[in-house]
């Protein structure tokens, strides 16, 4: 299985093959907004989803995709085939020695594995979310490397049941938001053509400035500007 030209023998196809985040760059799971956990997951989702865009333009059919994987592997084929994330990205599977029900397919308690990896750093405030968080986020690149995919390290990070971060309304917001940003970049325009949902920006004058106020509504205002506000 893992020299492709054996199989070539038999039938074309094309092998993508790809690198992912391991071990606790890839599975340290805070259930934050910023670090929910999966990354390593969700490298394997982004790939499908290059593959599902580009594979056509180098011969392959995006409507004919098997997935394989081997050991660890496996179980990421495995839990991919359950993921709704991954739904319609691939059609077929491939794995080997390794399911989503092996004992290292996920993290019992991943929150505890983080606080305990942090104490072996010499980290001590580890039941505030908020400053664990910023301690894994400040973390040296050689540090994060160090904690390797290791059996036998009693902080082992795998993939993890995420939660949902903050609450509906708040990720709608987050992701309206998101939406304007991307036009903006898109088109040049701040806000999308159609969007009735929101009125045109105000004017723009030598002493105002329109700007946009986040609560249960997106709103958009225009203000004379004050101190407190800066100048461009």
């Amino acid at each position: 299985m893992f020299k492709a030209k054996n199989i070539l023998k038999y039938k074309d196809f094309i092998v993508v093959t790809f690198n992912y985040r391991l071990a606790i760059h890839g599975f340290l799971c805070l259930g934050t907004e910023d670090i929910p956990g999966n990354a390593g997951m969700k490298d394997q989702v982004a790939l499908l989803k290059w593959v599902q865009k580009n594979i056509a333009a180098f011969g392959g059919n995006p409507n004919d995709v098997t997935i394989a994987g081997y050991s660890a592997g496996s179980m990421s084929v495995d839990l991919l085939t359950i993921s709704k994330s991954a739904e319609g990205l691939f059609h077929k599977v491939i794995p080997e020695s390794g399911s989503n029900l092996a004992i290292f397919s996920s993290q019992s308690n991943p929150l505890q594995n983080a606080k305990g990896y942090a104490k072996s750093l010499n980290f001590t405030n580890v039941d505030d979310i908020n400053q664990l968080e910023e301690f894994y986020k400040t973390l040296s690149y050689e540090t994060w490397m160090g904690q390797a995919f290791d059996f036998d390290d009693p902080y082992f990070f795998t993939p993890c049941v995420e939660r949902e971060t903050g609450d509906e309304e708040y990720r709608n917001m987050k992701k309206f938001i998101r939406e304007i940003w991307h036009n903006f970049v898109k088109t040049g325009k701040p806000v999308p053509e159609g969007l009735r949902s929101l009125p045109s920006w105000p004017p723009v004058g030598a002493n105002t400035s329109p700007y946009m106020s986040l609560g249960r509504t997106v709103e958009l205002h225009s203000s004379a500007l004050t101190e407190d506000r800066t100048r461009f």
